[in-house]
Order: structure tokens, then C-alpha cells, then sequence
């Protein structure tokens, strides 16, 4: 690798971003639609068809429009009035109304399974733009810091990430939070080198995308900047000027990203109650009624974040080491870092981290400042659900993972770099197209999973659900899988207790406890299944008098499609 020129590296660079591109691409047609796809597909079709932004404030625009781009430009699809209700989006504020969509892909024509897949297909192809963006900084980042021969090294780390690879390929919000706030420590990083005008505008602006994308995003980068900036504060290299200008430029892009939008914040400027409001959601309540009566620019934006305060303290149930909590553990992010990263690239970034401080340590905080802002914030929270909210970690870890490739010389610690990368690489092939529910082997030692709901189970088998049925012939089946059931799969099921049904599906998050353990189903997770499918559904073979106990009755309500004489 020695004296590759930026050529070569670029080119290099260039098949890393085909080949991270066709990976990605090749798991769209896998999948069902997982828990939250749905909700951030229709929140973009009302911007794009409707120009407002009302569903949902809790996540911005930014995302959702370009993930809803193509459902909605190429396949026509469209918010019908039959399929706009007035309501609640969610039932836990009595007194927040607000109009919901009933989802899409379920109703209507799109029931026709071929279409649903189409649709779906286009939407999470928005989400390569992202994928191709945060490659790019990725590989940008390395180039300056680590030089031309290893830059598409660390690209090509991030593009094997079994993590990174799972959100690149689901029309979510997560992969789109990780690629742009990545993207803002970098230009923010460059902008404390160069002092140029012109490099703070690019700070700026990519912090405002970052807003766009995720709101909890701020949380994660405020810290971050702290860090980078402490050393020209210390050395009073630090301008009001200069800050203004970037608040300024941040402010109005954001106030872009939300159509120039103003308005009160709450209902008629009454106080906003928010949909996610709980009792143990004190500084919610207070920020939804002194703001409500105000009169602000993006008032979906003051609406968001109070909806993500309310969230975060809200008792959502967590999962970790095979005990429920609706409070959250510290030790919840950092396990999941251990066990959903692949082992070799913890080893490559932990190395690279030593190498950078002993050789530079400005340059080694630079690359440590996202890690760092993004645990300070993400270790104390509740909301505990899933390693995507900290996934802004993984491309920083991937430019620290390539340092020890940085003074190549054919030593043993070189080889031994270049064994963890191929490791990296055959980890990555070997998840192939389960990335979502990848777990490196430390996991394996547990009894239990170790994480549940979006690390391993987020609805994402039901279409593998129903090939299964069809290619076994199992025509008696009672499923309780985590998610939306597709259209095609109820028509197989039979009622609770029928003599004829013996085939029992039943999602890892439910039989692990997500809505508490019944006996029968702690009997079931002792028992070997019959089949696995995907990685997150078992198959039992079970007694049909049994069933009654196994599934509650509203599943079979919900689903129940035929009528089975007795």
C-alpha cells in the first residue's frame, strides 16, 4: 500500500461503494416491513401530497420525505381520503387529537402482495442516498487523517458492518441519524481547522440536516462540538462572530427543512399535550403548556422535541440479559456495543484509538468526540430499545479501525491487523441478508438473547412467515408474530382451539417476555422448535389443547380472516 496515490485510493473507494451499494439493494426484497417503516413512509407521503408536516413531530421531515420520494413519484402512491381519519395517532394522551393515517400497506389495494413489496422496495432505496453519504464522509475523514492508502480501508470497515448494513436497508430514520450526524462532526471538525467562511456554512448546514433527520440528534452532537472546541477555547481561538454566523445558517436551513412553517405550538395556542405523555413525564407537561401559546418558526420542530422528552420518559420496556425493565439499565448501550459489532473491528478501533493518542491526541479526540457525546447522553436514558439509537458510533469506530493500517510495514502486528480485517469482512458475508438480528459469538454464551426487539426481532420474517406455511403445507397455524401479519398469511390460520391446528409460530420478543411470561410459553422456550425462520421466529409442534392458553384471544380477533366449520 505504500505511496498509493488518491487515484487509486479514490477508485478503490469506488468499488467499496458499488459493492456496500449492491449489498444493501439485495436485502430490500427479503424482508417485510418492519414495526416502524409504515409510519415514517406516510409521514413523508403528507409532505410530499399534502404539504404540511402534522404526523408525527417526534421525527422530522428531512428523511421521511426522501424515504417516501419514491413511493410517491414512481409508484403513485397516495393518501386517500378514505384512508385519512381524524383521530389520535396514539392512545396514550386522551386529549390529543390529531389526524392519523390508516396504514397503507395493509389496506386497500395494497394488500396485493407484488405491489406491497414494489413499494416498499422503493422507499428503503431512499435510504442508499444516506448510505452513499455516510461511506463518503467515512472515507473523506480518513483521507485526511489517516492518508490516501487507508482511507478506503475504513471505508470498506464501515461497509462491512453487519449494523450499518441492517439500517441501510430499512426505510427508517436510523441509518439517516448515523450518516448525517457523522457528517456534521466531520465538517465541524474541518471547519476548527481551516477557519474559512466557507467551511463554516458547510458546518452549519450539515448540522442542520442532522436536525432534520433525527431529533435527538442535537443531544448526541452539542457534546461532541464541546469537545472538539475545548482546545481553541483554551487557546482563546474562539469568535462570537463566528458561532452566531453558524447558529444563524443552522436555524434557517432547519426552518427550510420545515417549509418556513409558523405557527403555535400547540392546538389553537392552547398548551400541547403530547401523544407520548405518561405520569412520570413531569418536564413534558411543563414544556407543552408554557410553550404552547407561542407563536414560533417550525412549531412542528417544538413539538418533536417535547414529543422526545416525553418519550425517553416514558416506561418504555426494555430487555437486557433476559430481564424486562421499564426504566432502562446503564449498562444497556454498552452491552449492546459489545455484542452487535463484530469482534474484530472492536479490537481494530480500540487499537487505532491507542495508536492515534500516543501519536497525536488532538487528532485521536477528534475522532473519539461523536463516541464520546453520543454514550454520555445515550448511557443514563431510559428509552433502552435498540443499538440503532446509538448508531452514529459505528462509522467513527470504522476510521479508528483503519489507523492501524496507517505506517503499513510487513510485521507480525500488521498481519495480525490484516487477519482481524478479513475476519471483519467474513462476518459481514456470513450474516448476509440477516443483518438486523447479527450478534458476534461473545452472545452465544448466554442462555437467553441478550438483546431483543430491534437488535434481533422487528417484524421483519412475517413475508418468510408465510413462504414457510406455503412450502410445509401447514395449512393449521396460529401465529403470534411481533409487527404487522402481511395480508396473505391470516387466510392459513385457524381459530384458538380448533382440533386441526398443531403448528404454533411464535416470535423471540413474545416468547422472551415482551408481554409477560405466561407458563406456557416459559414451557415453550424450554423445548427444542421445530423450525427456525429468518432468525427471529420459531416453529412448535403443539398439543391443540394447549393453544387456547398460548395466544390471547385479540391476536386471532385481529387477523382472523376464514371461517373453519366445527
Amino acid at each position: 500500500m505504500a505511496g498509493m496515490s488518491r487515484r487509486v485510493s479514490g477508485l478503490l473507494f469506488g468499488v467499496v461503494l458499488l459493492l456496500g451499494v449492491v449489498r444493501v439493494a439485495a436485502t430490500h426484497s427479503v424482508f417485510s416491513a418492519t414495526i416502524d417503516e409504515n409510519e415514517h413512509i406516510e409521514a413523508g407521503l403528507e409532505f410530499w401530497q399534502l404539504g404540511r408536516y402534522h404526523y408525527e413531530p417526534q421525527h422530522p421531515p428531512l428523511a421521511r420525505a426522501i424515504l417516501a420520494a419514491g413511493p410517491y413519484f414512481l409508484a403513485d402512491l397516495r393518501l386517500g381520503q378514505d384512508r385519512l381519519l381524524h383521530g389520535q395517532h396514539r392512545t396514550k394522551a386522551v386529549d390529543a387529537p390529531r389526524e392519523r393515517f390508516e396504514s397503507f400497506l395493509w389496506a386497500g389495494e395494497w394488500r396485493d402482495p407484488q405491489r406491497r413489496r414494489e413499494t416498499l422496495q422503493l422507499a428503503r432505496a431512499g435510504n442508499l442516498l444516506f448510505w452513499v453519504l455516510l461511506l463518503t464522509v467515512v472515507y473523506l475523514w480518513a483521507l485526511e487523517v489517516l492518508g490516501s492508502r487507508v482511507a478506503w480501508i475504513a471505508a470498506a470497515v464501515a461497509a462491512c458492518s453487519p449494523t450499518l448494513l441492517a439500517h441501510a436497508g430499512l426505510a427508517t430514520l436510523d441509518l439517516p441519524a448515523a450518516a448525517t450526524a457523522t457528517a456534521a462532526v466531520y465538517s465541524f471538525w474541518r471547519w476548527l481547522r481551516s477557519r474559512t467562511r466557507r467551511d463554516l456554512a458547510m458546518a452549519a448546514a450539515a448540522f442542520a440536516l442532522a436536525v432534520g433527520a433525527k431529533l435527538s440528534l442535537p443531544a448526541f452532537l452539542l457534546p461532541a462540538f464541546a469537545i472538539l472546541l475545548w482546545p481553541a477555547l483554551r487557546e482563546r481561538r474562539a469568535r462570537l462572530t463566528d458561532a452566531a454566523l453558524l447558529v444563524g445558517i443552522a436555524a434557517a436551513v432547519v426552518w427550510a427543512i420545515y417549509g418556513f412553517d409558523f405557527g403555535t405550538v400547540g392546538p389553537g395556542g392552547g398548551a400541547y399535550v403530547s401523544p407520548e405523555l405518561t405520569p412520570d413525564a413531569a418536564l413534558a407537561h411543563g414544556l407543552g403548556a408554557s410553550l404552547g401559546g407561542l407563536a414560533v418558526p417550525a412549531p412542528a420542530l417544538v413539538r418533536g422535541v417535547i414529543d422526545v422528552v416525553a418519550h425517553n420518559a416514558g416506561n418504555h420496556r426494555s430487555y437486557l440479559f433476559g430481564e424486562w425493565s421499564a426504566s432502562g439499565s446503564p449498562l444497556y448501550f454498552p452491552v449492546a456495543l459489545a455484542v452487535k459489532a463484530t469482534l474484530p473491528l472492536i479490537a481494530l478501533a480500540l487499537w487505532g484509538a491507542w495508536l492515534l493518542w500516543r501519536d497525536d491526541r488532538r487528532l485521536a479526540l477528534a475522532l473519539l468526540a461523536l463516541p464520546l457525546g453520543v454514550l454520555a447522553v445515550a448511557v443514563p436514558a431510559q428509552l433502552n430499545i435498540g443499538v440503532r439509537h446509538v448508531l452514529p458510533l459505528f462509522p467513527c469506530l470504522a476510521v479508528l479501525a483503519a489507523a492501524p493500517f496507517r505506517n503499513w510495514t510487513p510485521t507480525k502486528l500488521h498481519w495480525l491487523a490484516a487477519a482481524l480485517l478479513l475476519w471483519h469482512v467474513g462476518e459481514s458475508a456470513r450474516a448476509h441478508p440477516d443483518y438486523l438480528p447479527y450478534f458476534n459469538p461473545v452472545a452465544s454464551l448466554a442462555e437467553r438473547p441478550v438483546l431483543l426487539d430491534s437488535n434481533l426481532d422487528w417484524g421483519q420474517d412475517s413475508a418468510r412467515l408465510s413462504q414457510w406455511i406455503e412450502a410445509n403445507g401447514a395449512e393449521a397455524v396460529v401465529v403470534r408474530a411481533f409487527g404487522d401479519l402481511p395480508p396473505e398469511l391470516p387466510d392459513r390460520l385457524l381459530p384458538i382451539g380448533h382440533p386441526d391446528a398443531g403448528w404454533f409460530a411464535v416470535s423471540k420478543n413474545y416468547l422472551y417476555g415482551m408481554e409477560g411470561l405466561s407458563p406456557e410459553l416459559q414451557l415453550l422456550a424450554t423445548k427444542a422448535p421445530e423450525a427456525v425462520v429468518g432468525e427471529s421466529i420459531l416453529i412448535y409442534r403443539v398439543d391443540p389443547r394447549s393453544l387456547p392458553q398460548l395466544v390471547p384471544p385479540w391476536v386471532l380477533e385481529r387477523y382472523q380472516t376464514v371461517e373453519v366449520a366445527p
